[in-house]
């Protein structure tokens, strides 16, 4: 998943600079991939929303299992 999402490279290093933005981020690397991106498309504010979002669901998933 993370080669599909271009975060490492075939040979397991960083990809850069987009894996090296990524990985400053503490959150699922698909989460960081999708910020990174609006930021090309100028939807960051809306993009922001979206993973505060999901990310709270997942927490709350794990709390309830």
């Amino acid at each position: 998943q993370v080669i599909m999402i271009n975060y490492l490279t075939d040979h397991c290093k960083l990809s850069n600079p987009v894996g090296k933005q990524m990985a400053r981020l503490p959150i699922d690397p698909m989460y960081s991939k999708a910020l990174i991106v609006s930021t090309e498309f100028k939807c960051l504010e809306g993009m922001l929303i979206d993973v505060s979002s999901y990310s709270y669901l997942q927490c709350d998933d794990v709390q309830e299992q």
